[in-house]
């Protein structure tokens, strides 16, 4: 809808996180002419994938000589259902795993003298537009490992951190400042103090730091098994390795990972979701193990046990998606709002229906994204006897009468209805 610099919702309120995942989505979007369920998810894919391509970069360098180490490191992140998950629900945590990833590897590679720290600077710009500062943070944790002791030369990090820090500052500061030129002070107040220092300083329901800390690492341990408790054993295991290079690796991907579990358990916001930035990490260490397991299986055998695992991952989540959760109240109203919706396309002009109370989701059926009317615009749309969707209580209980309200179509289970409706006169 032309919104590049503060997007809406259908309320009209801001949007609560940064552009990212939007400008990737509505990229994706653009030659279709309207958003489509695969398009918004494609930020969501980027994300997952990036996440196991960087969890098999980081394992090959564990184990430089065994192919079965990133291969499972990957596996162990495309094929789980926290990644199945995160596709489904076209949430900012997948593409932000990622993101924070690319922007860790980054850190690896510059801290070794292979890379430049304006790259990681970047990347962590892309990552605090994608969902905030917390990805550059949790992305430099691999560092108190202090990694460039073993690197083969060093850059000049004060030139190359001034140029990168530059370009961070340069770049999240100039996205702010177009936002507050767009949307004014309603911007700071949303963006910065709602979402960044609200979610830092209490929880949805109010609750302070630290009240919930023990969510994070049971999240952690329970939705993203089974690689979160084998990358545990890993890391006790391999922590005091022998090989110098190897021990380096594998304690960068320990700071990283337990430094982050950490943070988010100070947090009072607690979601299995939010862990994604860990991710990488846990799936390469967990892959390192496997392939230790492994070590004296043929080829035909590894391959095996990788389709064996593609397949019943697969299966898991149809079964789950279409029978386990198939009569959910949520997935059932998303099936009654898509039939209204199909309907309302066939026999209804869209540019004179408008909604007033009802379910966001019917907008992106209508494949539209219009703001939903004021009371006072809705009082102007209804004696305009032009149709609007509604939630049925908004008229049921209203102080029209009912021979005044013409219903040209619903939806109802129960609980939840929606009608269209038009003022009679």
């Amino acid at each position: 809808n032309g919104n590049w610099i503060v997007q809406r919702d259908t309320s009209g309120d801001i949007a609560s996180k940064p552009p990212v995942q939007v400008w990737l989505a509505s990229l994706a979007s653009l030659p279709f002419g309207r958003a489509h369920w695969f398009t918004l998810a494609i930020p969501s894919v980027l994300g997952v994938t990036m996440t196991a391509l960087v969890a098999a970069w980081f394992a090959a360098r564990v184990m430089p000589k065994d192919t079965r180490a990133p291969l499972f490191a990957g596996l162990l992140v495309a094929i789980s259902m926290m990644g199945a998950k995160q596709v489904a629900l076209v949430r900012t945590d997948a593409l932000l795993g990622g993101v924070v990833a690319l922007t860790a590897a980054l850190a690896w590679g510059a801290s070794r003298g292979k890379t430049n720290w304006v790259f990681f600077w970047i990347a962590g710009a892309i990552g605090a537009l994608t969902k905030g500062p917390v990805g550059p943070l949790v992305a430099s944790f691999g560092l108190v490992s202090r990694p460039w002791r073993t690197g083969e030369k060093q850059s000049k990090p004060i030139l190359t951190h001034a140029d990168g820090v530059a370009l961070f500052i340069a770049i999240t500061g100039g996205w702010v400042l177009l936002a507050y030129l767009d949307a004014g002070q309603p911007f700071i107040d949303k963006v910065i103090g709602k979402e960044l220092v609200g979610h830092a300083t209490a929880s949805g329901k109010g609750d302070p730091p630290l009240v919930g800390f023990y969510k994070s690492p049971w999240y952690f341990l329970w939705f993203y098994a089974p690689a979160s408790p084998l990358a545990l054993v890993c890391l006790f295991r391999m922590w005091k390795a022998a090989d110098e290079r190897t021990r380096a690796v594998v304690r960068f991907l320990g700071w990283w990972m337990l430094g982050g579990l950490a943070l988010f358990s100070l947090s009072p916001h607690q979601r299995a979701d939010l862990l994604t930035p860990i991710w990488a990490p846990c799936g390469a260490l967990a892959g390192c193990l496997v392939a230790h397991w492994v070590s004296e299986w043929s080829r035909r055998a590894v391959w095996g046990a990788v389709f064996a695992a593609m397949v019943l991952t697969f299966t898991a989540v149809h079964v789950h998606r279409h029978m386990v959760v198939a009569d959910d109240k949520h997935i059932v109203r998303a099936r009654m709002i898509e039939e209204l919706g199909e309907r309302l396309r066939s026999y209804h002009s869209l540019d004179r229906l408008r909604a007033y109370n009802s379910h966001s989701y019917l907008e992106y059926v209508l494949g539209r994204m219009t703001i939903r009317l004021t009371d006072e615009q809705a009082r102007t749309w209804w004696l305009s006897k032009l149709p609007m969707t509604v939630n049925a209580t908004w008229w049921e209980n209203s102080e029209r009468e009912p021979e005044s309200v013409h219903v040209a179509d619903s939806i109802e289970d129960g609980q939840f209805r929606i009608d269209v409706v038009h003022y009679r006169g």
